[in-house]
């Protein structure tokens, strides 16, 4: 499937079945919403072949509001290597100037198993990751971000990340301390962050 073929990675084969549902304004498209159920997807990074994701599913409703549109994705979660990954609800929403995305978790420790696999990451990151094993969860994850290259300077401004850390544990790394058990929140913008 070279047609699925991004950074490096490609799909080599797909078991899956969707079914949606599309709603009409005269000609145009106002939403779709469905399912999809992923049997197994078997993937590559360049020549390498790698672990097969498995048994992902999910529901989705896609929604046209004239000046924004919105996708959501409930209960995406998937198998890989073993381990079980899930996120929880997904939300995007597109302005003309803006993206706005809410997670509802992000498994670090699947993540940055999977980013290390590809073997796609610079030489640095990879081995941090390696290394420092990142584990636990980012929870209740809000980003917004300027969408259009040619986005004032205003809009750029607007860059905002917010996350509360649940259990979250890494190893010592180059001066890094470790640490496990990790609860919190963190929060940065274009001028900071905490």
């Amino acid at each position: 499937l070279k047609v699925y073929d991004w950074e490096e990675l490609s799909i080599d084969n797909i078991e899956a079945s969707t079914r949606s549902w599309i709603s009409f304004d005269g000609l145009s498209v106002t939403s779709i919403q469905g399912d999809l159920q992923l049997s197994q997807l078997n993937w590559r990074a360049g020549d390498k072949k790698l672990d097969p994701i498995n048994n992902l599913a999910l529901a989705y409703h896609w929604q046209n509001e004239g000046s924004s549109q919105k996708i959501m994705i409930d209960q995406f979660g998937f198998s890989w290597s073993g381990h079980r990954c899930d996120f929880g609800d997904i939300a995007i929403e597109k302005t003309s100037d803006l993206g706005l995305m809410s997670l509802e978790r992000l498994d670090l420790n699947c993540i940055g198993r999977l980013a290390v696999s590809t073997g796609l990451l610079s030489e640095p990151l990879q081995q941090r990751l390696k290394v420092s094993m990142p584990a636990g969860t980012l929870d209740n994850i809000q980003v917004q971000l300027p969408w259009a290259k040619s986005a004032p300077v205003s809009v750029m401004d607007e860059f905002k990340f917010e996350a509360q850390l649940n259990q979250v544990s890494m190893r010592a790394y180059e001066g890094a301390p470790s640490g496990s058990g990790i609860d919190g929140y963190i929060e940065a913008s274009a001028k900071g962050g905490n």
